[in-house]
This record gives C-alpha cells, structure tokens and sequence, in this order.
C-alpha cells in the first residue's frame, strides 16, 4: 500500500470508529464525499478497496460468518475491522437487537389434550399446530427439532 493510501487508510479508520463510538452507526459513502470532498462514485470505490482489503466490514461480513446481530442498511454502511470485537460486542448487549428467537412454552399441553394419561408421540398436528394459535403474531423464526422413530 502506498504512503499516499496508508494515510488514507488512517483516515478512513478514524472517521468510522468515531462514528461508531458517536452514533453506534457505521460510515456511508456520504461520509466519505463529505470528508474527502469528492463525488459519489469516487467515494465508492474509496469503501469498496478498503472493505477488500478487510479494513472494513459490513453487516454481510458478520452474516457470512453466522453472526446476525446486524442487519443490512440502506445505504451500506461500513465499520472498522479493528475494533470489530468491541462492535460485535456492544451489538450483542443492546436492547433492541432480537439475539434469540421468541418462542411459547413448549412445556404446555396442547388445548386439544384434556387428560394427561393419553401419552403419545407429540406430532406437528397434535403438539405444534395448536401451540401456534398461542404463539405471537409476526411470528417468523420457527426452529423444530426433529426425531424419527426407528419404526419410520
């Protein structure tokens, strides 16, 4: 990297930990045409080398690795590898952010069930689908686990 890209670099790097450290928020290309002046093209691909060269990372990154504590915006924002731990972090400790499913007791009989000596396997028609008329509304992130009888 040239002196010339190192510094920019530098810069880059200062401009989006303090925004993160600021606002929570990861750097635009706004930022980057307002900073360095520049049109909006320029300013894009000033993101997308240093983004390449893993000096910054977006909320795709985290997905790909299996981390989904931060969604995708637009427009793209960028943050700073170096403090990646501190942001993965801070994400995991707001409040706003759903790290884990809702779900309903799963422990509850059925409200088809009215006698608890009628001890069966717990089907998705018998067990799960009325469990749904009790689940929140929106409900999106289902997660089943699944056993088959050796029978089967």
């Amino acid at each position: 990297m040239s002196l010339r890209k190192n510094k920019t670099k530098d810069i880059i790097e200062k401009i989006a930990i303090e925004k993160y450290q600021k606002k929570g928020l990861g750097i635009t290309i706004e930022d980057i045409e307002g900073n360095f002046s520049i049109n909006k093209v320029k300013a894009q691909r000033k993101l997308k080398y240093f983004h390449e060269r893993d000096i910054l990372f977006t909320a795709n990154d985290l997905i790909l690795e299996g981390i989904t504590v931060l969604k995708n915006t637009s427009p793209q924002q960028y943050f700073p590898t170096c403090i990646k731990s501190k942001i993965v972090e801070g994400l995991n400790k707001r409040e706003n952010v759903l790290v884990n499913p809702t779900g309903v007791d799963l422990l509850a009989r059925p409200p088809s069930s009215t006698n608890d000596s009628d001890i069966a396997p717990q089907t998705l028609e018998g067990y799960i689908l009325p469990l749904l008329l009790q689940a929140p509304l929106l409900l999106h992130n289902l997660h089943f686990n699944i056993g088959i009888h050796p029978e089967c």
